[in-house]
């Protein structure tokens, strides 16, 4: 998978926010290891790859995750976990409000932002 399917998978999601996380992890790639997934799953950055071991890579891969569970994945603000008609996603406040106009359904886990 290259950077720039990467990307066009991840704008036609409307999952713009995470665009600079995929920058990253592709500046990071050594030269043994081939990218060919990257998705959302449970709200997270997921990554797979195949070469040679590389346990900083697998790292590197794992701190993009944690960084994606409190980064909006539509414009790149702070967020936090949220569950909307059961659908989880990472959004900041803005984009979790807008989200849930007109809807009755969503949760929003208050680690940032408490008094909403």
């Amino acid at each position: 998978m290259t950077k720039q399917e990467a990307k066009d998978s991840f704008i036609s999601l409307e999952m713009q926010g995470w665009l600079r996380l995929i920058d990253l992890l592709y500046d990071a790639i050594p030269e043994n290891i081939e990218i060919t997934e990257i998705f959302e799953k449970y709200a997270n950055f997921e990554v797979r790859y195949k070469g040679e071991e590389n346990k900083k890579f697998e790292r590197f891969v794992q701190i993009l995750k944690r960084i994606s569970s409190k980064m909006c994945e539509k414009c790149g603000k702070l967020a936090s976990h949220t569950i909307i008609n059961n659908w989880e996603q990472t959004l900041c406040k803005e984009h979790f409000e807008e989200a849930i106009l007109g809807k009755q359904m969503g949760e929003y886990y208050p680690e940032i932002y408490p008094d909403l």
